[in-house]
């Protein structure tokens, strides 16, 4: 597998972690382990997943709480300044 340019978790699509579990659960990819052996790997994927999920949830808020963070100071500096 080649390497892959991305800025961050931001840039990351977590689809690929969708794709491999209903590949691997419907049998179109050949993994050829025990069941137990590859439903603990489903679990990875699930797990994998909600982890991406959350982190680019993470990044979506902090980008909504920096935008807050400057109107928020902008207010502040506007009414310091006519209060002086």
């Amino acid at each position: 597998m080649g390497a892959t340019l991305f800025n961050g978790v931001a840039d990351y699509s977590c689809s690929g972690y969708t794709y491999e579990y209903n590949a691997i659960k419907d049998g179109v990819t050949n993994f050829s382990a025990a069941q137990e052996d590859k439903d603990r790997y489903l679990d990875q994927l699930k797990n994998g997943k909600k982890v991406c999920l959350k982190k680019k949830a993470i990044v979506g808020l902090e980008y909504s709480a920096f935008i807050i963070d400057v109107i928020f100071r902008f207010v502040c500096a506007i009414l310091g300044l006519l209060f002086y």
